[in-house]
């Protein structure tokens, strides 16, 4: 109610500015088809699930108006499944499952000058590598990545900006939604959007600079309460909690060819939490489009391997941050307790489109009673093709089509039985118009 209250205030104060102006309209959607096959993949109990053969289909569509003044933005969303295996989930999330807004916001400059930026409403915030902040609504997948937010932009330099955002995520959407019930009396209405049973506040500043060449850096600081239900059993055992979280992103260029990348957050706050996170690469790229990297992740975990006060805790990077196949090991894509040396590959193919290669070993920093450390040998491919360029035709304009193949040969952190190397294979076509 009070968001509601806030939102008619806030237009209320602005209508007059927005009837003076004369709008440019605009408009758009976006259509990605995918393509499932799992199997083995692991869990979040040293375990593993059963296979999965399904489709993902998500459409959206979205609109603007905008003057000098500013600019207003909509955009809705639906994505349904169509589980060819196994039976018993064939009439989970059929068409047209949720209908939803997927961003509405207002942007203007016009109230504190030029220089800053102000956005107000649901939007798509991230920032650096997303290993901190870019997924603000992970129970519904990749589905959406919102955050209902204000957000400030200050362009403090020609290439320095400081960014402050202010956010209220609620478990189940507070705008209207659409579509069917399910055989089990769930409602669209009813969709948990975080998946954690809790709604969560907070407020992050950001700052990028970029004003020298050889050394570009950010620093971040980010604050974050966790309302929990009374039968959330998410983290601290449906404890309401708060987490600050403070970090710094070096990224070093050596030579035209050479750079370097290092992230290190440090996060404290309730329950005597305190736990890290560590990132370091190194990158060559003789060419535009083909590079090699280096790079080692780490995140601190508990000594009896569940989820206490030093475990790494996801900030809003609640998304499969390496891939789809490990981040089945945890729930919500909670990463932690992690070590993950590894190697990447992109590789400019021309007409035939581009290659993503990566691989690498994934340790548990801290043991698990009864487990071993060694999570999985990770590898992945990614080919995609831009068809436009393929086909050489403009009806393909906006189209991309890629196959993705991912393993992990699951080591002895995995329940004797349960070490069957996990695979996942996706085909996906995406097109923006």
């Amino acid at each position: 109610m009070k968001k509601t209250s806030l939102c008619l205030l806030a237009a209320t104060l602005l209508m007059p500015a927005l009837l003076r102006a004369e709008w440019n309209l605009d408009a758009g959607l976006d259509l990605r088809l995918r393509y499932y096959a799992t199997n083995n993949l692991p869990n979040s109990a040293y375990g593993e699930g059963a296979s999965e053969t399904y489709g993902r289909y998500r459409t959206r569509v979205w609109g603007s108006v905008e003057n000098d003044w500013g600019k207003l933005y909509i955009r809705l969303g639906n994505e349904f499944r169509d589980y060819a295996y196994p039976d018993s989930k064939s009439a989970s999330k059929r068409f047209p499952d949720v209908l939803y807004v997927d961003n509405l916001y207002l942007e203007t400059k016009a109230l504190l000058g030029e220089d800053v930026r102000i956005r107000l409403g649901r939007q798509d915030i991230s920032f650096g590598k997303r290993r901190i902040f870019g997924e603000g609504t992970p129970g519904d997948g990749s589905r959406s990545t919102f955050f209902d937010a204000l957000r400030l932009t200050w362009e403090a330099g020609e290439k320095q900006t400081l960014d402050f955002a202010a956010f209220y995520l609620r478990d189940e959407d507070w705008l209207p939604t659409a579509g069917k019930t399910h055989a089990n009396g769930k409602r669209p209405s009813d969709y948990a959007y975080n998946g954690l049973g809790q709604d969560e506040y907070g407020a992050i500043l950001y700052w990028q600079d970029r004003s020298n060449a050889s050394l570009g850096y950010d620093a971040y600081y980010v604050a974050k309460f966790e309302k929990r239900d009374e039968d959330s059993k998410f983290r601290a055992e449906g404890k309401n909690a708060t987490y600050h979280t403070l970090g710094a992103r070096l990224l070093p260029r050596f030579s035209d060819t050479l750079t370097g990348e290092v992230e290190a957050a440090f996060q404290f706050g309730s329950h005597d939490h305190a736990a890290a996170l560590a990132y370091a690469g190194l990158t060559y790229a003789p060419q535009k489009g083909t590079d090699f990297t280096a790079a080692a992740l780490f995140l601190t975990g508990d000594k009896d391997g569940a989820r206490g006060k030093n475990s790494w805790q996801s900030v809003y990077n609640r998304e499969a941050c390496i891939g789809d196949v490990d981040s089945a090991m945890y729930a919500g894509n909670d990463y932690t307790n992690l070590f993950y040396p590894h190697l990447a590959g992109n590789f400019n193919l021309g007409r035939a489109g581009s290659l993503k290669l990566q691989a690498g070993p994934m340790f548990a920093p801290k043991k698990v009673a009864d487990h071993g450390s060694n999570r999985g040998l990770y590898a992945a491919a990614k080919w995609s093709l831009n068809l436009e360029k393929l086909l050489q035709t403009s009806y393909a304009k906006g189209a991309t089509l890629s196959f993705t193949g991912e393993a992990l040969r699951k080591g002895n952190f995995f329940n004797k039985g349960s070490r069957d190397t996990a695979l996942l294979s996706r085909v996906e076509l995406t097109w923006k118009y």
